[in-house]
């Protein structure tokens, strides 16, 4: 029985050890990767149209939907010119469009 017991509290350990959030006090959500995705999703472009706005190959944007490649600066800058918000690719906002007309 206490073997048992044993068995069961390191398996809720485990387990309790996966759903814990990141350290820095950040809630675990979407990776930079699927916020991209979603990106390009709403822009309603396929992988091809965003690539040619980003001056880069369909191949570059499939990477970073993918997670083998990181979004880049100037990257992020023309999302931000297409209406997404950066700091929704980042993950430090769960809004995905810039509001309002103040571009800047």
């Amino acid at each position: 029985m206490v073997l048992y017991l044993l068995k069961k509290n390191s398996i809720f350990k485990r387990n309790a050890r996966k759903n814990r959030a990141k350290p820095g006090g950040k809630k675990m959500g979407l990776s930079m990767q699927k916020r991209f995705l979603l990106a390009r999703k709403r822009l309603g472009m396929t992988q091809s149209e965003l690539a040619e706005k980003l001056q880069q190959t369909y191949i570059t944007v499939q990477r970073t939907e993918s997670g083998k490649r990181e979004l880049k600066s100037n990257e992020i800058i023309t999302l931000k010119n297409l209406g997404i918000n950066p700091e929704f690719l980042l993950g430090l906002s769960d809004t995905m469009e810039i509001k309002g007309d103040n571009n800047e």
